[in-house]
């Protein structure tokens, strides 16, 4: 809904989205297409009454129901060039992550350029979120207290490289 907002303010109708972890964060899954990264390959395209996601990954029968019950359209990566040639209404592009072969996909007059409202809502965390943060914090602090006692009372002898195992 604020993501739809933030497109109707910008004048355009459609938001294509090309990173990887915002289509994550949007969709809410996470992909296993990039060793170490749990993100997809895939394009994602909305609008006010639909959320379209091109992905090339096949999809288990758990996230096929998962998309169909957020009410998200599953289509072909490689459908994703002709949707955008297809787009007769202004289509708005993060110039920040986009590519030239998808603004070259787009009609020009169609194009709007400027930074995704993804980021903005992906910067606002919730409770469960801030929480997560904050025990994070207090592990890492612990974890360095610990390694520069040991350090202190152990320094004498090693060299970067076997302080360096050491952690």
């Amino acid at each position: 809904e604020q993501i739809v907002q933030s497109l109707a303010a910008t004048g355009a109708s459609t938001l294509v989205v090309t990173a990887l972890d915002s289509i994550a964060w949007l969709c809410n899954f996470r992909g296993q297409d990039i060793d170490y990264n749990p993100v997809a390959i895939c394009y994602a395209l909305i609008t006010e009454d639909s959320t379209e996601l091109f992905i090339s990954t096949a999809l288990t029968d758990e996230q096929a129901a998962y998309f169909k019950q957020q009410k998200i359209t599953i289509s072909p990566y490689e459908a994703f060039g002709d949707r955008l040639n297809g787009l007769n209404t202004p289509a708005f592009v993060d110039t920040q992550t986009c590519n030239l072969w998808v603004t070259q996909q787009i009609p020009e007059k169609f194009i709007v350029y400027g930074t995704s409202p993804i980021n903005l809502l992906k910067a606002c965390k919730n409770s469960a979120e801030q929480d997560g943060a904050r025990q994070a914090h207090i592990f890492d602090a612990v974890a360095m207290v610990r390694f520069s006692r040991w350090l202190e009372n152990n320094w004498d002898g090693h060299t970067e490289m076997s302080i360096a195992d050491h952690l």
